[in-house]
């Protein structure tokens, strides 16, 4: 069996940690102390328990990585990296290039992890792309938005999981947005206040279907595993409220979806492991919003599994140890969506809560993350997380959608909606 090591974690990437255990593989966790995206909880102590965990403070620090990756290696060759979490991909790329350990390019990582190097490449290569500006202050934002013309999206030129993304609709609007991004790495963790200070992207609004390609690559060869689908919260289509696999697509719009992310993968420099591609569906074809050089995220490979009957963790596995999917790549059977419980503004959850009708509601899985008693929590603070499983794809989003108002009335608090499906 062979010996992997990750780099860091979320959630999803303790459950690829958990299949490769059961797959018998060694394994060698790399372990953050700045910034945890997880709960150690028994379970996960119990997974930790069973495999070396090695601690460094910020696994964002590539000398620091490097020190440790490298004693790792010296220890016991290792056989695949895998990596999951934004704020390590680019310095595990640069580790990586430097012991020569198989990953993605350092080159590929940072150029996809930085919006702005991003658009300068498809531009260059002649693939769609949009109209964008490089802004380090409000004065030079709101000098882009009036080049670009609005309405604009500004966000961080290197981020994550939508934070700090707004859709801006005329200048009186950019100075909170464009300060926003701006202070970021006033309020965020250590582990991703470098990438934070690298500025505003301000570009052109796109208008259309919102989908993501999930594929890998792996010796030059393209495995097309999946296009998904999103829902976006009503009022500001910046919000993703969830993902819904696999996306309302004819089979045509399916391949020119993967056609142009392929292309993209090529001109970045994304030349082996698993890629998420976020790509706006527009009059003028598909688009991209961002490149991720990592496996989609938050609980769409448990969702993956839920409708082909192949855990996602299982391709995971097969492509950073240089193999192709030896699972194929199965055709769904069903619709799975996902909602996120986002309160509108801050505030404090009621002394009580009542989920007890949740059980016979439709909900196949809830994660509960916040929903406690007393919780204090931030606007758009993701609280927790339903599923819902449906035969197609109208019915799977029109009972998530409906889910919201139970939720709603439930903490006593404003939710985000969804638009509706369409």
């Amino acid at each position: 069996m062979a010996h992997i090591l990750f780099a860091d974690a979320n959630e999803s990437a303790l459950r690829t940690m958990r299949r490769a255990v059961e797959l018998g593989h060694e394994l060698t966790f790399v372990r953050g102390l700045n910034w945890q995206l997880y709960v150690v909880t028994d379970e996960v102590q119990a997974l930790f328990d069973r495999i070396d965990v090695v601690e460094v403070e910020l696994t964002s620090d590539v000398e620091a990585l490097e020190a440790a990756v490298a004693k790792i290696h010296a220890a016991k060759p290792v056989d695949a990296v895998i990596a999951q979490i934004e704020p390590t991909l680019e310095a595990i790329a640069i580790v990586c290039e430097r012991l020569g350990l198989r990953f993605t390019s350092a080159e590929g990582v940072l150029t996809a992890r930085n919006k702005v190097r991003t658009r300068e490449k498809l531009a260059a290569a002649g693939l769609a792309t949009v109209a964008y500006a490089h802004a380090h202050d409000v004065e030079s934002a709101l000098a882009a938005a009036d080049r670009i013309g609005y309405p604009v999206v500004v966000k961080p030129v290197s981020g994550l999981d939508s934070m700090m993304v707004s859709r801006v609709d005329d200048p009186a609007g950019m100075p909170a947005a464009a300060r926003e991004v701006l202070d970021a790495p006033l309020v965020t963790p250590e582990q991703m206040r470098e990438q934070f200070r690298r500025g505003i992207l301000v570009e052109q609004y796109l208008s259309g279907r919102l989908v993501s390609a999930e594929l890998a690559v792996v010796d030059g060869v393209s495995h097309r595993f999946m296009i998904s689908g999103r829902s976006r919260g009503a009022g500001n289509d910046c919000v993703e409220m969830g993902a819904a696999l696999p996306a309302d697509l004819a089979p045509a719009e399916r391949d020119e979806c993967f056609d142009y992310a392929e292309q993209v993968c090529r001109v970045l420099g994304l030349d082996f492991g698993v890629f998420h591609l976020e790509i706006m569906l527009t009059g003028r074809g598909p688009v991209l919003v961002e490149a991720n050089p990592r496996v989609m995220g938050g609980i769409m490979t448990t969702m993956y599994g839920r409708v082909t009957g192949v855990d996602f963790a299982d391709h995971l596995i097969d492509v950073y140890l240089g193999l192709p999917p030896s699972r194929g790549v199965p055709e769904a059977t069903a619709t799975i969506t996902a909602r996120k419980i986002m309160p509108v503004s801050a505030g404090t959850l009621p002394e009580e809560i009542d989920l007890g009708w949740v059980t016979g509601s439709g909900i196949s899985d809830l994660e509960n993350y916040y929903l406690r008693p007393g919780h204090e929590f931030r606007a758009k603070q993701v609280l927790a997380r339903y599923v819902v499983v449906a035969g197609t794809w109208s019915e799977a989003m029109t009972r998530a959608d409906g889910l919201i108002d139970r939720f709603e009335k439930c903490v006593g608090t404003p939710l985000i909606h969804s638009d509706p499906a369409v």
